[in-house]
């Protein structure tokens, strides 16, 4: 089980990682409220994947059954 769950958690951190730019303060200012919300939504959707697995994971690790949160396509 840990493996399965370590391996949801460090990609969805490195998916967080990737996405940090989204949230500086420079870019902030000059994006639309929509494109914000959906950034906004889209991180929080990462920091929730964990959750969605803890009951259900597979005896390996099958990255087709992880459903990852699609980037906002604003």
């Amino acid at each position: 089980r840990s493996t399965f769950m370590d391996y949801i958690r460090r990609e969805r951190n490195n998916q967080l990682s990737k996405s940090d730019w989204t949230q500086a303060a420079d870019v902030q200012e000059i994006k639309s409220d929509e494109w914000k919300e959906a950034w906004k939504s889209y991180r929080q959707q990462l920091r929730d994947l964990p959750g969605y697995y803890n009951d259900s994971y597979p005896t390996e690790i099958n990255t087709g059954v992880i459903q990852f949160p699609q980037l906002p396509q604003v």
